[in-house]
């Protein structure tokens, strides 16, 4: 879902930015004045480059999180991303500046004050954006695993991952102290901290959540797939254990 809305708003914006790039439509440009003189050419190809810049980056950010999801690798690629965006903004809004050939005395303080109070809009933008995915961050990195049964249902969840089976479904259920080298397909994989679908040596895709890189874990072996459990409390896994094979 992330991957589309950055792939989605960096085709839009790298398509505006060709747009106006090839059109020199400077018009549909926020802030523009039909007072003042332009330079349409210099203007249209200025603005119009730095939003494909930014369109590209959004693209770019959406395959990240396509391959990496919220490993490390996207976290510090989103970091750069916000700081080039917030660059390439306050590069656009100082920069539009030189392409007006002509304007009055009022006109030039007017701009320096739509600047001003465009710059504090963008920084609030940014806040506002940075906020939620902090949380998302949070929500990730510090979620315990859950396992909860309803009815003939086994629902595992942490963080913002989660899956679930029937007990019909299940083939073996046992406790190991060592779990073989796994590589993600889609999840967390972040130091000890790894969930979500995972393929696993010897065992093939199924789902893995790992509080820590330290035993015991427990297997679940479905008909399709399994789970893997682990918790950095040891005696929660076997709470588990009861909690599955029991019933």
């Amino acid at each position: 879902m992330l991957f589309l809305t950055f792939f989605l708003c960096g085709v839009l914006i790298l398509g505006i930015g060709v747009f106006l790039y090839k059109s020199k439509k400077i018009e549909i440009l926020s802030g523009y004045d039909m007072t003042k003189e332009y330079d349409r050419e210099g203007l249209a190809k200025f603005d119009g480059k730095n939003l494909m810049y930014i369109g590209g980056l959004l693209i770019v950010l959406g395959f990240l999180n396509l391959f990496f999801k919220y490993d490390r690798l996207f976290i510090i690629s989103l970091i750069i991303f916000f700081i080039l965006i917030m660059v390439l903004v306050m590069v656009s809004v100082k920069g539009s500046g030189k392409y007006i050939l002509s304007e009055n005395e009022n006109s030039i303080r007017s701009r320096q004050k739509q600047n001003k109070l465009g710059l504090i809009v963008i920084l609030v933008i940014i806040l506002v954006t940075i906020i939620p995915i902090g949380i998302i961050f949070g929500i990730e990195l510090n979620g315990k695993t859950e396992v909860s049964v309803n009815g003939k249902e086994v629902k595992i969840k942490s963080g913002l991952e989660s899956t679930s089976f029937n007990f019909n479904d299940i083939k073996k259920v046992y406790i190991k102290n060592t779990i073989p080298n796994f590589s993600k397909i889609s999840g967390l994989n972040m130091e000890d901290i790894n969930r979500g679908r995972f393929n696993v040596s010897g065992y093939g895709d199924g789902h893995i959540f790992l509080e820590t890189n330290k035993g015991p874990y427990l297997y679940v072996m479905l008909k399709d797939g399994f789970v893997i459990i682990n918790s950095k409390d040891a005696s929660k896994v076997n709470g588990y254990y009861h909690k599955i094979s029991n019933k």
